[in-house]
């Protein structure tokens, strides 16, 4: 529960205590709501990218080149589909070229530069958490209010904004 959440209930159990139980009802609900969405955020320390990126750089850190060079390679991929999904993104791509820089200084045995090349790439990873978080991805555009397959019966133009999405599910 974070720092949100706690001051959230506070209030809303102030509230309750002072007679007004919709408004705290509806605080519990907003409390829930912030609560489900700080679960299914998207967490640097949690993510693909940087199980591969720590265990790197601790074996870069004591002169490991070579599993440094394979936890890297084998996370290719993931090193990939970040910066593909993101790549109009300059953390991205700083990200994705300090991972890559430090691939090369590995092969060739320079690893001072390596762990600083990773430590770029994880500064630039955690920058990129909050772009990530944010419920409209890079690129998306906000919904136009248009139903694109209204309900039988329902005539095009008759709502007024569109639907919002559960925000628990928003950041799927």
């Amino acid at each position: 529960m974070s720092e949100i959440t706690k001051r959230l209930d506070k209030i809303a159990s102030s509230l309750e205590e002072k007679g007004l139980l919709k408004e705290a009802e509806d605080l519990d609900i907003i409390a829930n709501t912030v609560e489900a969405m700080e679960k299914e955020a998207w967490n640097v320390a949690n993510s693909k990218q940087y199980g591969v990126l720590g265990p790197a750089l601790n074996a870069a850190m004591v002169g490991n080149v070579k599993a440094a060079l394979g936890l890297l390679k084998n996370g290719e991929g993931a090193r990939k589909n970040l910066a593909l999904a993101y790549s109009t993104n300059e953390n991205a791509q700083g990200f994705s070229n300090s991972w890559i820089e430090a691939v090369k200084r590995l092969e060739n045995a320079d690893t001072d530069a390596a762990v600083q090349s990773l430590n770029e790439s994880i500064k630039f990873l955690r920058a990129l958490e909050p772009v990530i978080n944010s419920a409209q991805a890079p690129g998306q555009k906000p919904p136009s209010g248009e139903m694109i397959f209204p309900a039988p019966g329902v005539q095009k133009g008759t709502m007024g904004r569109a639907p919002l999405p559960h925000p628990a599910r928003a950041m799927r």
